[in-house]
């Protein structure tokens, strides 16, 4: 995806998901980065209509002013397509003509 910093996409399944939205057939992928943490995951799904989820965990030392460990952040994140309208390319009601 990015070669400074590094960062790769790697498919690793193949999974259906019902979501809002309706449900896809979708390509799961794991990213990765050389700025990661050992407990850092992102993971993005991918069906023939785009992305349709993402999904993060990530870990890190929380600090004062100083520098000083005050803590630890752990962040959890899902992103989900909930709705999805497709449009002809010659329909005059498609958004934008």
């Amino acid at each position: 995806v990015r070669d400074v910093p590094r960062f790769t996409r790697t498919v690793v399944a193949r999974e259906t998901l019902r979501l809002l939205a309706g449900t896809f057939d979708t390509w799961k992928l794991r990213g990765d980065s050389e700025l990661f943490g050992s407990a850092d995951r992102v993971h993005f799904w991918y069906a023939h209509a785009g992305l349709v989820r993402i999904h993060f965990h990530l870990e890190a030392d929380a600090t004062d002013e100083t520098g000083a460990v005050v803590g630890r952040m752990v962040v959890d994140q899902d992103q989900v397509l909930t709705s999805l309208s497709l449009h002809r390319p010659d329909d005059p009601h498609t958004l934008g003509n």
